[in-house]
């Protein structure tokens, strides 16, 4: 592990309290719960889906049983990580730094009362677990699945390319001065409209993004414009 990146994992460390070994052990509990959901799928070509607190808390639990038996209690009370609140505070420490994904909805409060094994004698041991770190190399995949756009975000993308590609074509027929805006340019400030609504994840813009974009268009056209009329 290069020295930059050990030093943002020690970091996470101590503000989670949270050591590297259980860091790497939530790591490899994703890769688990992604390889089960897989599993799951029976290699059907379907988007991967969203998993919610509670699954990955039970995907997280049995991870620990396979890895470490009858110690699992005891290994993830070594790593303060025996509470799901406490797997919780982790999670979004990592989803703070932008190392793990989240959609729309989650919430950290998500992962409240989904288990709790502070009170397990198993739990009791001054034994040190190890896990391997190597999967602080690298990031968890993320599964993105934007939601529909709503009736309104179309209508405004639609109206606003194409009143920007309008306003775009309008200083271009006056700066090669045309008398009046050429028909064409109306309608591929439609087809633009139209192919902004209709494009999927992961080719179209956010709304946001796109709006930016064609304001700077707009923009840049106009200076343009200035200094060469």
């Amino acid at each position: 592990m290069s020295e930059p990146v050990a030093e943002i994992w020690n970091e996470i460390s101590a503000s989670t309290g949270v050591p590297l070994a259980g860091l790497g052990f939530i790591y490899g509990a994703f890769d688990f719960n992604r390889r089960r959901v897989a599993r799951e799928s029976n290699g059907a070509d379907n988007p991967p889906r969203h998993c919610t607190a509670a699954e990955l808390c039970a995907a997280f639990l049995e991870f620990a049983k396979n890895r470490y038996g009858d110690n699992y209690v005891a290994a993830l009370t070594s790593w303060q990580l025996n509470t799901s609140e406490k797997l919780g505070q982790a999670v979004y420490a990592l989803v703070g730094r932008k190392l793990i994904g989240q959609q729309d909805g989650d919430l950290l409060s998500d992962f409240d009362d989904q288990f709790d094994l502070s009170n397990d004698v198993r739990g009791s041991s001054t034994r040190v677990f190890n896990y391997p770190t190597a999967y602080l190399r690298q990031l968890v995949p993320v599964t993105f699945s934007p939601g529909r756009r709503s009736p309104v975000t179309v209508a405004i993308l639609f109206v606003a390319v194409w009143f920007v590609a309008v306003v775009i074509g309008a200083w271009i027929a006056d700066y090669l001065n045309f008398r009046d805006t050429p028909l064409a340019v109306h309608f591929i400030a439609i087809a633009l409209g139209v192919v902004a609504v209709s494009l999927e994840y992961p080719y179209r813009f956010s709304l946001r993004a796109l709006l930016l974009t064609i304001t700077a268009l707009a923009l840049t056209f106009g200076l343009i414009k200035c200094l060469f009329r």
